[in-house]
């Protein structure tokens, strides 16, 4: 019985200890389990900034974090040094972007922990300049016409858009992209849209429509003339009606513009215009033109009713030779030509067009022939349906309307490579070095690729 009472005080006290121990945070732990951090009693130290980096009408603020902090405030001022009566920003992190400043003056800025007892003393004193946000380059305000042209004249490139119904020009600097100029409506009747621009020393001519259509030569409304300073885009001339029915060009050659004009009820010219938008000549042509190109040495004129189509004349409108592609057999599934696409490329002209699109099994052809003489040098046929040809260098370039460009081979016409324009297209240029300035419906500003790398530049 003795020995029965010693084991169940052995048994009583060892129960007591777990249980002690278990209370204490025992029971083989660290000791530290379930403990609480002792309260602070002490603001934290100030923090130090590390970086203080402008940005457009701003500046970003970073800094190290600090021990017992629970959030920062950030102190700036346009005077140093920066105190506690500065503008205050509260419960910021670290980095953080001050916005809303005046670009060119220099900014203070000084940062401060907190928790729960107070407030740091200010950090290190940091400044900035906020940067002048740069514009986009060659971005303009909307346009809702069938046309979207532009010509690259020097370091001067000019849009022609339609806003709300009415015709606007729009002056760039080619090599900031930032914008000159911008005309108010360029006709006192509001026409639609700019059709063609052309540029002689500080004049810039432009032929407006009245009413909208989607392809020239196929209808149309009155056709303004319209002159413009090219310093100012003040108006000098307006020509409410040189003309009723639809206008291709100008193309100039020797002080002179050049045109393709088809007017209501049917009948066509090519029209040789002075500066001041009066008629000196017109001739008949033999087809319906869709572009028109100039070099030192002529005009050209491509297009076609039924077949592709190209003319050559000289600056007095002496037709020096016409060439017919008769690339189809059935009248039905003829070639159309595309809007632009008639390029000239050292002693040969080319042109493009697309075969059997009745039939929707047609493919695209592009033509090679004599500038001098407007002999045939080759016929190529292509999967592409190019609408638009552009020489840069001594290269060529084919582009569809739906978007998509392709450099081509002249010996086969086969694409070299293919690059996604990622919009329907509108216009095109190349400048003197090498770069390809692109507009597309549905677009606010003049795009830029590089052909040489393969990539846009803006």
């Amino acid at each position: 019985m003795k020995r029965l009472a010693a084991v169940l005080r052995v048994v009583l006290v060892s129960l007591v200890m777990s249980l002690t121990m278990f209370a204490c945070g025992g029971g083989g732990g660290s000791g530290s389990g379930g403990s609480n951090p002792p309260p602070v009693s002490a603001p934290p130290n100030a923090p130090v900034i590390t970086s203080a980096v402008p940005g457009d009408n701003s500046a970003t603020i970073g800094w190290s974090a600090v021990a017992e902090a629970t959030g920062y405030n950030l102190y700036y001022s346009n005077q140093s040094p920066v105190t506690k009566s500065s503008l205050k920003l509260t419960a910021v992190v670290s980095p953080y972007t001050v916005r809303n400043l005046t670009a060119g003056p220099r900014y203070y800025f000084a940062v401060t922990a907190y928790n729960s007892v107070g407030e740091s003393n200010l950090s290190n004193e940091v400044s900035a300049t906020p940067l002048a946000p740069i514009p986009p380059k060659f971005q303009f305000t909307g346009s809702t016409g069938s046309f979207l042209p532009f010509l690259i004249d020097g370091n001067a490139l000019y849009v022609g858009l339609t806003r709300s119904g009415d015709a606007y020009m729009v002056k760039f600097d080619k090599t900031t992209g930032q914008k000159i100029w911008e005309t108010s409506a360029l006709a006192t009747t509001y026409p639609d849209s700019v059709t063609g621009i052309a540029a002689i020393g500080n004049e810039v001519f432009a032929f407006c429509l009245e009413d909208n259509y989607i392809i020239p030569g196929m209808g149309g409304g009155k056709i303004w003339f319209v002159k413009l300073d090219a310093t100012s885009g003040a108006k000098l001339i307006e020509i409410p009606e040189i003309n009723r029915g639809s206008v291709v060009g100008p193309a100039v050659l020797n002080g002179f513009l050049y045109a393709y004009i088809s007017y209501d009820g049917g009948s066509r010219s090519i029209a040789k215009i002075d500066l001041n938008g009066n008629m000196i000549s017109q001739v008949l042509p033999f087809e319906s033109y869709m572009v028109v190109r100039a070099d030192s040495t002529g005009v050209y004129f491509a297009g076609g009713t039924s077949r592709m189509a190209v003319a050559r004349y000289d600056g007095d409108l002496n037709r020096l030779w016409y060439y017919q592609h008769n690339g189809g057999t059935d009248p039905l599934d003829a070639d159309v030509l595309g809007n632009h696409a008639l390029a000239v490329l050292n002693n040969s002209i080319y042109i493009a067009g697309w075969l059997s699109m009745m039939s929707g099994t047609g493919h695209g052809e592009t033509v090679e022939a004599g500038r001098d003489s407007g002999q045939l040098i080759r016929a190529n046929t292509t999967p592409f349906f190019y609408g638009f040809l552009l020489t840069v260098g001594n290269r060529l370039f084919g582009a569809t309307y739906l978007g998509e460009m392709n450099e081509i081979d002249t010996s086969n016409g086969n694409a070299l490579w293919s690059q996604s324009l990622g919009g329907s297209m509108a216009d095109w240029k190349a400048d003197s070095a090498g770069l390809i300035y692109i507009t597309q419906f549905g677009t606010d500003r003049v795009r830029i690729f590089d052909p040489v790398s393969r990539l846009w530049l803006n």
